[in-house]
């Protein structure tokens, strides 16, 4: 196969796997909202290209190629776990309102912001003193490697250098 039939092969894949993408995105659709608009769009994917001829044969390339993923599609769903229930409705607690101005919120809505922004500034501040253990651990395994490398490099300067120190 020549570089321009690679080309070609590859740009055919790319848009195979895009229809695929926005099937897959309508099935989902069509699960939720429990019509089937999505199976007949399947199954029109995975019917033979238009032929221009009698003899069967399509006129596209891509027929072949189309088909076997439309064919793969129906196993890959199989082996996927069962979609998840609806979402249910949000807690009004479950909802971030640190972005929203406090002129836009209701009192309720204001207290639970003040409540998610001290959530906030408590785990932002123990994420910043465990790097700061972190990055004093880090320090003293430096310094101990620093005095093993002088202790191994002489041993009478290294003690003496000690004595001096203590």
């Amino acid at each position: 196969m020549t570089d321009e039939g690679l080309g070609e092969a590859a740009e055919l894949m790319q848009e195979v796997l895009q229809q695929v993408k926005v099937l897959r995105k309508q099935t989902r659709d069509a699960g939720k909202q429990g019509a089937g608009p999505a199976g007949a769009a399947m199954a029109a994917e995975g019917a033979p290209a238009a032929n221009d001829a009698d003899d069967g044969t399509p006129t596209t390339t891509a027929a072949a190629p189309r088909a076997d993923i439309a064919a793969a599609l129906p196993q890959q769903q199989q082996q996927q776990p069962p979609p998840l229930p609806p979402q249910q409705q949000l807690q009004p607690e479950e909802i971030n309102y640190l972005g929203i101005p406090d002129d836009l919120l209701t009192a309720e809505q204001i207290k639970i912001k003040r409540r998610q922004q001290l959530l906030h500034a408590g785990r932002v501040g123990r994420e910043k003193a465990a790097a700061r253990r972190a990055a004093a651990a880090a320090e003293r395994e430096e310094q101990a490697r620093a005095e093993d490398r002088l202790l191994m490099a002489d041993p009478f300067t290294y003690l003496s250098g000690v004595v001096c120190r203590h």
